[in-house]
């Protein structure tokens, strides 16, 4: 074998992984979404079999191109005739390769339309203020006591029940990384759909999702990144996580058949990227898992009150975020570098 051959057939390797690993950086990805891809893991649906095809060139080109390197370097005999490839040709399959490796990393788009439109437009997080207090009636002018009016019955109405934080059973803390943010969009994933269903388990067995959902005016799903990676990516992915939480407890609602479930309003919530601790500087994904775990509130529906609008639900939400001690009840020992905010639907 040649020496010569075998150095440029390893140059051109080294040379191929270096601008993979540039690529994967500069997208957030990892060598698994390669490899999921490649192996069609995600199924045969938003784009993957695109994705596979993408994944799979990049498998070729680098082929072709460690094959051209190794035979344009090669030593030949004097009397072999002289069939090696040219020069040029690992570098042209090199690049083929990388280009095919860019856009299958960028591929896989989002869940669906719907969550990219309310995502793409989500406001940032409103500055909390207090409220501006109402100027004081004049007092009144002191006139001659009047005879006392006879005594009518209270009809004043009494305030509806006051939300709560909810501790949920199901509650746990999202995959590290995901969903994935592919362009500046969450793209569909296996680790996506099975953390949603265990969230929200279709057959209900212990009731805990009844329990949350059923018979409430209201309930505000929360979601949140822990510290670790760029603001502007989990950023993004807080709002994601919060919609998609959203819309499987919407679905886990429309499967519901039951009359003595009376269905709320879901309004999802972003808290933003936690803020970064110093005694998690050094630490795993694991230890910050608390940073990244989905937060309930709720407002139980009253006995005799009638299912409020869309509008009034989201009133109610912000309102009850507006006021400090509601929010440290919320967030505990948690504190994120945003306000939390409420995802604006018609976005």
């Amino acid at each position: 074998m040649s020496i010569r051959a075998l150095f440029a057939t390893t140059l051109t390797a080294a040379l191929l992984a270096a601008g993979a690993f540039v690529m994967m950086q500069a997208q957030g990805a990892t060598l698994g979404d390669f490899l999921s891809a490649l192996t069609l893991k995600g199924g045969v649906e938003n784009g993957a079999i695109l994705c596979f095809l993408l994944a799979l060139g990049a498998v070729l080109g680098a082929l072709l191109a460690l094959i051209s390197a190794f035979s344009a370097f090669r030593e030949l005999d004097e009397d072999e005739y002289d069939n090696r490839l040219p020069y040029g040709a690992a570098p042209f399959f090199g690049v083929i390769a990388l280009a095919f490796f860019w856009f299958a990393m960028g591929c896989g788009g989002g869940d669906d339309e719907t969550l990219d439109e309310s995502l793409a437009g989500a406001s940032a997080a409103p500055a909390l203020t207090a409220p501006t207090p109402e100027p004081e009636p004049p007092a009144p002018v002191l006139a001659a006591p009047e005879p006392p009016a006879p005594a009518e019955p209270e009809t004043a109405d009494l305030p509806p029940p006051a939300p709560q934080v909810e501790q949920y059973a199901h509650a746990a803390p999202w995959p590290y990384q995901y969903p994935l943010i592919r362009n500046g969009r969450a793209a569909a994933a296996s680790s996506t759909a099975a953390f949603l269903s265990g969230l929200f388990p279709d057959d209900d067995p212990s009731g805990a999702v009844s329990a949350l959902l059923c018979n409430k005016a209201w309930v505000a799903v929360a979601g949140a990144t822990s510290e670790e990676g760029p603001a502007e990516r989990n950023v993004i992915r807080a709002r994601a996580r919060a919609a998609l939480t959203a819309r499987r407890a919407e679905d886990w609602l429309s499967a519901q058949t039951s009359s003595t479930c009376t269905k709320p309003v879901i309004i999802p919530v972003t808290l933003g990227q936690h803020a970064p601790l110093l005694a998690n500087e050094n630490g795993t994904p694991g230890a910050t898992a608390y940073q990244r775990e989905p937060a309930f509130i709720s407002r139980a529906l009253d006995a005799d009150e009638t299912a409020l609008s869309a509008a009034d639900a989201r009133a109610e939400v912000r309102a009850f975020l507006n006021d400090s001690a509601n929010r440290r009840a919320i967030l505990g020992a948690r504190r994120y570098n945003q306000a939390p905010a409420l995802i604006d639907p018609g976005l």
